[in-house]
C-alpha cells in the first residue's frame, strides 16, 4: 500500500489536518509503545483475538505510531492475516525515516519539525478526532 503522508501545517488549526484525514467517525483505540522481542508472538495473539475483532466489528479507528516495532508492528502483522482491515491512522514525527514507517496504514500524520514532543501531540490529535466525530464518551486506551 503507498504511504498516504499528511503534513500537519503548524500555522493553520489542527483540526484542519483532522478534516484532510476523512477518518470514519469510529471509536478511537490507542496503540503506542514497545515491548521485548521475545513477547512479539503473545502481542500479536492478543491483537488478532483481541483487539482486531473490535475495531472491525463494531468499528474502531486504531491511533499508533506508524513504527515497524513494537505495538503498531504486531497489530499490522495481525491485521494482514484478516480478510479486512481496520482504519488505521499513523502519528509521526518529521524526522522519521521512511524504512521506519509501516506500510499497512491508511493515513499518516506527520508533525511539524518544530513540533518535537510527539506524545503530547499525539494526545492532542486523539482529542481532536474523538471531538469532530462526536465520540467523547467511547475511548478506548
Amino acid at each position: 500500500m503507498p504511504l498516504n503522508i499528511i503534513d500537519i501545517d503548524a500555522s493553520q488549526p489542527l483540526g484542519a489536518a483532522i478534516q484532510q484525514l476523512q477518518a470514519p467517525p469510529l471509536p478511537l483505540i490507542i496503540l503506542l509503545g514497545s515491548f521485548p522481542p521475545a513477547l512479539d508472538a503473545q502481542i500479536r495473539a492478543i491483537c488478532r483475538r483481541v483487539l482486531i475483532p473490535i475495531a472491525l466489528d463494531p468499528g474502531a479507528l486504531i491511533l499508533d505510531d506508524a513504527k515497524c516495532s513494537g505495538c503498531a508492528q504486531a497489530f499490522a502483522g495481525a491485521a494482514l492475516e484478516e480478510d479486512r482491515t481496520p482504519f488505521v491512522l499513523g502519528i509521526i514525527p518529521s524526522d522519521r525515516r521512511p524504512e521506519d514507517i509501516d506500510a499497512q496504514h491508511q493515513r499518516i500524520l506527520r508533525l511539524p519539525a518544530a513540533w518535537t514532543d510527539v506524545p503530547k501531540y499525539t494526545f492532542q490529535i486523539a482529542d481532536q478526532l474523538v471531538s469532530n466525530n462526536g465520540m467523547t464518551d467511547r475511548v478506548i486506551a
